[in-house]
C-alpha cells in the first residue's frame, strides 16, 4: 500500500474526532510503540476513503497535507487535532 505515518496519524485524528467505533475505524493505536497504524485486513481502497474523507474536511489534497506535515513536522498529534479544529468544514471543538 502506499501510504506514509502523516496519513495514518491524520486517519487516526479524524476517526478520534468523529468518534468512529473502533469497528469502523481503519487504523489502530499500538501503544507498545506509541503509534497509530493500520488495522489488518484494511483494504488499499478503504485507506483511500477514510484519507479522502478526512482531507476534504480540512480542505486540502493529499500532496498539500504531506507538504505542510513535512514542513510543519506533525511529530505530535496535538499539532494535527489544532489544525482540524481550525480549518474543518464542520464545527470541532
Amino acid at each position: 500500500m502506499n501510504f506514509n505515518s502523516f496519513e495514518i496519524d491524520l486517519i487516526a485524528t479524524y476517526e478520534e474526532l468523529h468518534f468512529t467505533t473502533e469497528k469502523n475505524r481503519v487504523v489502530e493505536y499500538i501503544g507498545d510503540y506509541s503509534m497509530h497504524i493500520l488495522k489488518d485486513g484494511i483494504s488499499q481502497q478503504a485507506f483511500e476513503k477514510r484519507l479522502a474523507e478526512a482531507l476534504d474536511e480540512i480542505g486540502l489534497t493529499r500532496e498539500q497535507y504531506n507538504a505542510i506535515a513535512e514542513q510543519e513536522r506533525f511529530v505530535y498529534r496535538i499539532n494535527i487535532i489544532d489544525y482540524f479544529k481550525k480549518h474543518s468544514k464542520r464545527n470541532l471543538q
